[in-house]
């Protein structure tokens, strides 16, 4: 398959019927000419029937994304390269096996048992060197294709190619609903999701069919491989819908909550941060009026004031305690029983005594 004028099958065969043949320049290879050096890709009519298939891990395309892809694989690269410089136009298969147990199988042979029969036709729009030495793809996915047959399985390989179209219910109320419920629930996400980019929305506003919504749900939201994979091969799209929409609906709740912790701690923090701006404006008032104190300063005052009502401050000007003599002032609450009160005793010793001034205790 290297610059002869037929094409190896997956059979073993060859297939030069009804096949138009054209090399790296486009011109056509006339049968029994040798190419050497060039790359033989089949084309029928404006999109080509048979095309270079790029065996792919993540991510998974569907119609209608349009994005860069960077490969750092040198064979992906070739394909990539190979289908450039022919029709611009390449099959995106996903890989079943994740890329599990390359280092034990032939890279260098595509295996249909490891790649999904139904996969993503694009057109490469622009490719760009990169600075780090790799290369960027620019591509735009149309349509989804069934691989017919395997043309070659040596890479870069080729593949045979239908392209298939959605299968949409018509005249079906419940799917109509479904639809219209779907379209609703997916405005309402994007309007919930915060930060959401404007090419995003204006993307999900365009969407004028339930099967576009379901490949826009499929390729954007958080999806498993796996289920990635199921609604790729699926061109029913009452089948994919229902999913779709149990999809869109689990994400808008969640979405909600997160919203509403955020808007819980959100509110938290806002009361603490005002507590503590407040507190600070008052301790700043204090501090002009020669007033300022602490927290625990405060506390203490407020009891003793408290107890200068119905109680007594007593100062000690030195204790075992204050051997500094810098003084000390303890706190006497009223007591329950007259009795044993030690305010009232000592205001019935300051009237006995007529004591109105300096110690309370005298020498006889």
């Amino acid at each position: 398959a290297g610059g002869g004028s037929r094409v190896a099958t997956a059979m073993g065969k060859t297939d030069d019927q009804d096949i138009h043949l054209l090399d790296a320049d486009g011109r056509p290879i006339i049968p029994g000419a040798q190419a050497r050096g060039s790359t033989i890709v089949p084309l029928t009519g404006e999109i080509p029937e048979n095309i270079f298939v790029v065996p792919i891990i993540e991510p998974i395309l569907f119609p209608g994304m349009t994005l860069p892809l960077i490969f750092q694989d040198d064979e992906l690269k070739e394909i990539m390269d190979q289908a450039g410089s022919q029709s611009g136009v390449v099959c995106f298969l996903p890989r079943l096996d994740k890329g599990e147990g390359d280092e034990d199988s032939d890279k260098r042979v595509l295996d249909p048992a490891k790649v999904s029969a139904v996969g993503a036709v694009a057109r490469i729009l622009r490719s760009l060197n990169l600075p780090d030495g790799n290369r960027s793809y620019f591509v735009s996915c149309f349509s989804r294709c069934r691989v017919a047959k395997v043309i070659r399985p040596l890479y870069p390989p080729i593949v045979k190619v239908e392209l298939i179209g959605d299968v949409v219910p018509q005249g079906v109320p419940e799917f109509d609903a479904m639809w219209r419920a779907a379209r609703q629930t997916l405005r309402e996400l994007i309007k919930e999701i915060p930060g959401m980019p404007e090419a995003f929305s204006v993307a999900a506003a365009n969407i004028d069919s339930a099967g576009q919504l379901t490949d826009f749900v499929a390729a954007h939201l958080d999806i498993s491989r796996e289920e990635r994979v199921k609604l790729l091969g699926e061109v029913r799209v009452e089948v994919r819908l229902p999913r779709v929409l149990e999809i869109i609906t689990r994400e808008l709740e969640l979405v909600k909550l997160a919203s509403k912790i955020r808007d819980d701690i959100r509110q938290k923090v806002e009361k603490s941060q005002k507590e503590f701006y407040l507190r600070e404006q008052l301790k700043a008032i204090r501090h002009e009026l020669g007033e300022e104190m602490d927290q625990k300063e405060m506390a203490i005052n407020e009891i003793r004031l408290a107890i200068e009502k119905e109680g007594l401050v007593v100062t000690l000007r030195r204790s075992k305690t204050d051997q500094q003599g810098q003084g000390r002032k303890l706190a006497l609450p009223s007591g329950a029983h007259p009795e044993t009160c030690p305010v009232r005793a000592y205001r019935d010793w300051l009237a006995a005594g007529r004591i109105e001034a300096g110690a309370v205790f005298r020498q006889v």
